[in-house]
């Protein structure tokens, strides 16, 4: 956005002329980018603007009319050279020293001080800070399996982050109505949190940050997992998982000074949807298509994991009456005659990484006892959940109007997605997946176009009533949301199809590439409604 071509000595040169506002703009993907600090020291963390005006003086013209007479947009030494105003410091995301003094900028980047208007929005990405960066592997071996993200990684990421500014923020109608082109009327700010500290002093610091900033709309967009683990600030592979209650805590402390959380979700809802808490509370519900689950709390479990496991067949038994699926005794063969098989999870756990599997009462109690004391677990209970029979999970992709709470028209999904597992019968946690075609899975299931729509059509049926249970948790639909389902043909032209998850307003688009635009556009709109 502005040359690193050395300014000549300004000798010679009539100075003090116009005041003026440049566009500063730094790359997100660029660990020694410049920020403007917007908010410093006594507050910690650091509010910095990476995208926006700021003031400045044009030196060597009296006027961007003289500056354009010489202007050649191809010859940087051409550009008008502008001292930033001395309240503007700027600082790498480490809060060291970074580009300062005069600086060369292109003229559709500059314009006079009397024409600034205050931003459309003002939003701000809640960062990782820790010691090393979220890097992601984009190579085609990676991007055919469950491990890559696609080319824009995943969203704590530097590289999504710049992305969504570059293909969201600067090409969204609203914030480029009338604003130059690359110049969009929106400023974008980081806060880098790299310590339980930081998080902690979010909801104090919350009125400081929204006197800063100047948008007439004013959003956090949090590039950040909820864990049921603290979060490790200085070793590698554990980067943007945080604790989860101190995560909500200073969402929902930040959303209480008037900093709408606009990515992925509300606090609440957010919550909400990564606790998979709704697995149990929600199964008696067969219009929401889940399988029979129940909580077994932790320090039920450390004073006698097998009496709990006992109790949660019990449990179990009692549910499947009342699910979905209790005319054809559960959605799986091996507990037709009861409860002998199924999974234990972790809610907020990601990437199936806490999802065993077990057979019979005496797996169940290990299995109950061994995640509950996992290194560092701080979980507050486990998921118990009997087991579904599928062959493939097809992943539906929506985005509600923002007045379908009003007017409450039949969802479509946008686009959807199916995966296979790779899971070996002797497993007791699910393998790699693939990412199939629908040729692909029509092939499986014998060319049975019938049973794949009639799968379509009840998974559709289910998701009109999956996206309004959201509602009771934040009555704006959400600009974005994915569900998963679990489908198994059962013979010709029937389908049998079971709810596995919520997936969150930023969660991975598998092979769908025009994907991620729209989820940002979606989320720009949420964040200016």
């Amino acid at each position: 956005s502005y040359s690193e071509v050395p300014v000549p000595e300004m000798a010679g040169y009539a100075t003090g002329g116009g005041n003026v506002q440049f566009y500063h703009q730094a790359d997100l993907t660029d660990p020694k980018a410049p920020f403007a600090v917007r908010l410093g020291d006594p507050i910690k963390p650091w509010l910095l603007q990476s995208h926006g005006w700021l003031d400045g003086t044009l030196q060597g013209a009296s006027s961007l009319e003289e500056a354009a007479r010489g202007f050649r947009l191809e010859d940087q030494s051409t550009w008008p050279v502008v001292v930033p105003d001395q309240s503007v410091v700027f600082v790498d995301r480490y809060g060291k020293p970074a580009a300062g003094g005069s600086l060369r900028i292109p003229l559709d980047r500059l314009r006079p001080s009397s024409q600034q208007q205050q931003p459309e929005l003002s939003m701000v990405f809640m960062r990782w800070g820790g010691k090393h960066r979220i890097g992601e592997d984009t190579s085609d071996e990676s991007l055919a399996t469950d491990g890559g993200w696609g080319k824009f990684g995943c969203p704590p990421c530097d590289w999504y982050m710049d992305a969504m500014v570059q293909m969201g923020v600067k090409v969204h109608p609203v914030l480029t109505q009338g604003a130059p082109a690359g110049c969009p009327n929106c400023e974008v700010f980081s806060i880098f949190l790299g310590s339980n500290e930081h998080m902690k002093s979010l909801p104090a610091n919350g009125p400081q940050y929204l006197a800063a900033m100047r948008g007439k709309k004013k959003a956090s967009f949090w590039m950040l997992w909820p864990s049921d683990w603290n979060a490790d600030w200085s070793s590698q592979g554990y980067e943007a998982y945080v604790n989860r209650q101190m995560l909500f805590t200073a969402m929902r402390g930040l959303e209480a000074c008037g900093l709408r959380s606009s990515f992925p979700h509300p606090g609440d809802l957010y919550e909400f949807i990564t606790s998979k808490r709704w697995m149990a509370t929600h199964c008696q519900d067969p219009n929401l298509r889940l399988p029979a689950a129940t909580l077994v709390g932790r320090q039920e479990i450390l004073r006698d994991p097998m009496k709990e496991a006992r109790s949660a067949l019990q449990t179990l038994e009692g549910l499947r009456s009342n699910t979905a699926f209790a005319a054809v005794g559960g959605p799986s063969v091996v507990n037709r005659n009861g409860v002998r098989k199924g999974v234990v999870k972790l809610g907020w756990s990601w990437e199936a990484k806490h999802v065993w599997f077990w057979n019979g009462v005496e797996e169940l109690s290990k299995s109950l006892h061994s995640m509950i004391q996992l290194d560092g677990c701080l979980a507050e209970a486990c998921i118990v959940q009997e087991w579904v029979d599928f062959d493939f999970e097809l992943r539906f992709f929506f985005f509600p109007p923002a007045n379908w709470a009003e007017e409450p028209a039949e969802l479509k999904p946008r686009h959807f997605e199916y995966t296979s597992w790779n899971t070996k019968s002797h497993s007791y946690s699910p393998g790699s997946f693939t990412k199939p075609k629908r040729f692909e899975v029509l092939k499986r299931w014998e060319k049975d176009t019938v049973a794949l729509d009639n799968a379509h059509a009840q998974a559709e049926a289910a998701a009109q009533h999956l996206i309004r249970q959201l509602l009771q948790k934040s009555p704006v639909p959400v600009p974005i949301i994915r569900l998963d389902f679990m489908l198994k043909r059962i013979g010709p032209g029937q389908a049998q199809v079971a709810f596995g998850e919520y997936c969150e307003n930023g969660c991975c688009v598998l092979q769908w590439d025009e994907g991620p635009p729209m989820v940002w556009r979606a989320s720009l709109d949420y964040a200016m409604q």
